[in-house]
């Protein structure tokens, strides 16, 4: 575990614009996304219930799509959490598609889910702690944090992906999981003292993390 790189915003020391977080483009352009996204996966929930019915004698899943988690994806596809499940829009195929537990998710209880465009992975945490990665038709399971015996309280709350890596905000720390690996990378403790505290998400600027703690927002410098 590393501490030490994080310290506190000082608000008082920087003028607002300096303050400022300056997402990338492609974030922006995701963010207004996003809202579309959000809005289209709302009118498609109700289709899902007669869409791909089984054949007979075939096990049916079925999901609860009255509450939406988190909306994510890119130009190609969308894909729309829920605690029970998740399902994708193919946009170049115009289909809709559920992925549930008889496709290869390890479980129910989805807290989570973030998109990242470098491996084309879709992360999917769950309540226990959980992690899946799937990629195209694979679904991988990684236990790294869910298995952790010296940590007690590490549920999920936020993940932030970037350049084949995933950022999780947890109840201790932030915890980094390579994508292509599919292992966990490092896990940083970054309150004060060197204490552990939750952390809410993340985000980063060209140069820099931000990350909402409960002890404020606090910053540390991007590597490489």
């Amino acid at each position: 575990m590393q501490s030490g790189d994080w310290f506190a915003w000082q608000r008082n020391s920087i003028s607002p614009v300096q303050g400022t977080i300056i997402l990338t483009d492609a974030t922006r352009t995701f963010g207004m996304m996003h809202r579309h996204y959000w809005f289209f996966c709302c009118l498609l929930i109700p289709l899902l219930s007669v869409a791909q019915l089984p054949p007979i004698g075939k096990w049916r899943e079925h999901f609860n799509w009255s509450e939406t988690i988190r909306v994510t994806g890119d130009r190609s596809t969308i894909w729309c959490a829920t605690p029970t499940g998740i399902f994708f829009i193919d946009l170049e195929e115009n289909s809709i598609n559920p992925l549930g537990k008889i496709a290869g998710l390890s479980t129910t209880g989805i807290r989570e889910i973030a998109w990242d465009e470098t491996t084309r992975s879709l992360v999917v945490a769950y309540e226990n702690s959980m992690i899946d990665l799937v990629q195209s038709e694979n679904i991988r399971p990684v236990y790294d944090l869910r298995n952790a015996q010296d940590i007690r309280q590490k549920s999920i709350r936020h993940i932030f992906t970037m350049t084949g890596l995933a950022y999780l905000s947890t109840d201790f720390g932030i915890v980094v999981i390579d994508l292509d690996k599919k292992e966990t990378k490092e896990t940083y403790i970054i309150g004060n003292g060197g204490l552990k505290i939750n952390v809410y998400s993340l985000a980063a600027s060209a140069d820099t993390f931000y990350a909402s703690t409960s002890e404020g927002l606090k910053k540390a410098a991007r590597r490489g």
